[in-house]
C-alpha cells in the first residue's frame, strides 16, 4: 500500500478524515488555505480544471494526507460512519444504538449499546455527550464489526 499506508484500517480511518470538515479545516491553514470549505473548493476546482480524478488523487496524496499525517486524528473519526459503511454492503444488517436501561434520552448521563440485528455487538459507557456515546461504543466495536461483516 501507497505512502505508510499498512492496513485496510488506515484507509478507511484516512477516507473518514477527509469528508471531515473540521479535519479539512484544521489542516487547510498548512496548506496556506482559508478554510475546510476553501480547500473543498481549492479540490473541486483542480477537478474541474486541471486534470479530473487523476490530478485531484495526486493532491490529496501528496498534500492533504501528508497533513492528515500530522494531527491527532483519532478525534476526527466517525466512527459510526465507518460501522455504517461496513454494514450497509449486507443486505438486512443494520447498526441499532440501544440507550441503556435506566438512562434518559433527554438528559446526561448517556449510555448506549449495539446491537446488530437484535445480536448485542459491544456494550458502552457513560457520555455526558449523546452522539459521543454513540461514536465511543462504535469506536470500541469497529474492529469486531470489519472481522465479522466485512468481505
Amino acid at each position: 500500500m501507497k505512502n505508510g499506508e499498512n492496513n485496510q484500517r488506515d484507509i478507511t480511518i484516512k477516507k473518514s478524515m477527509i469528508e471531515n470538515r473540521e479535519a479539512l479545516s484544521e489542516i487547510a491553514p498548512l496548506l496556506d488555505i482559508k478554510d475546510g470549505e476553501s480547500l473543498e473548493g481549492y479540490i473541486g476546482a483542480i477537478y474541474l480544471y486541471h486534470g479530473g480524478f487523476e490530478s485531484v488523487k495526486k493532491c490529496i496524496i501528496n498534500y492533504i494526507v501528508s497533513e492528515l499525517n500530522k494531527i491527532g486524528k483519532e478525534k476526527y473519526i466517525n466512527w459510526i460512519g465507518l460501522v455504517k459503511e461496513i454494514l450497509d454492503k449486507k443486505k438486512d444488517h443494520f447498526a441499532d444504538y440501544r440507550l441503556c436501561e435506566g438512562y434518559s434520552e433527554t438528559s446526561p448521563p448517556f449510555r448506549f449499546d449495539l446491537y446488530i440485528n437484535q445480536e448485542l455487538i459491544e456494550r458502552g459507557e457513560e457520555d455526558s455527550d449523546k452522539t459521543s456515546a454513540r461514536q465511543n461504543v462504535s469506536k470500541k466495536a469497529y474492529e469486531k464489526i470489519r472481522d465479522k461483516y466485512n468481505t
